[in-house]
């Protein structure tokens, strides 16, 4: 069983429980949330949604990744880019509290559950994340983090 806040991701594993992969967390460029999506050798991506964390209920969807995209790495939340399908688009509002999912080719899925005004402006156009234990890291750490502990 895991325990979730409603707080940036703040998944806490009891014990005898694996912590669940996480997606990682910043600003594109031009301030909208970036998504890193790290995968381990073999995997690929089948798909990516954004959920409201209180209702469930899904806010942004896409899937059928072309060429790199299938391999994870960068996802701005609204750009399709990467994507062969936009299942659902996403609205001119969002919820405070989100959910991002990465689903796999072969089935599993992993994600992360923040609070959007967490997420600094100052990670804009930085290269830097929000990591495994929700500190600034760069994005080369958040690989490394993520092979070291789930591939």
């Amino acid at each position: 069983m895991v325990v979730c806040t409603f707080s940036l991701v703040a998944c806490i594993a009891l014990p005898g429980d694996p912590m669940p992969r996480p997606v990682g967390i910043g600003r594109a460029d031009d301030g909208r949330i970036r998504f890193i999506v790290a995968l381990c050798a073999g995997e690929r991506l089948s798909s990516f949604q954004v959920t409201d964390h209180q209702t469930e209920q899904l806010i942004w969807a896409v899937s059928r990744p072309v060429d790199a995209m299938g391999k994870g790495r960068q996802i701005t939340l609204g750009d399709v880019r990467g994507f062969e399908a936009l299942e659902v688009p996403l609205p001119p509002e969002l919820p405070e509290n989100i959910d991002a999912t990465a689903r796999l080719a072969d089935g599993r899925s992993f994600g992360s559950a923040f609070v959007i005004t967490e997420i600094s402006p100052d990670l804009a156009g930085a290269q830097r994340v929000l990591g495994i234990e929700r500190v600034e890291i760069s994005e080369n750490e958040f690989f490394e983090e993520i092979d070291d502990g789930f591939c």
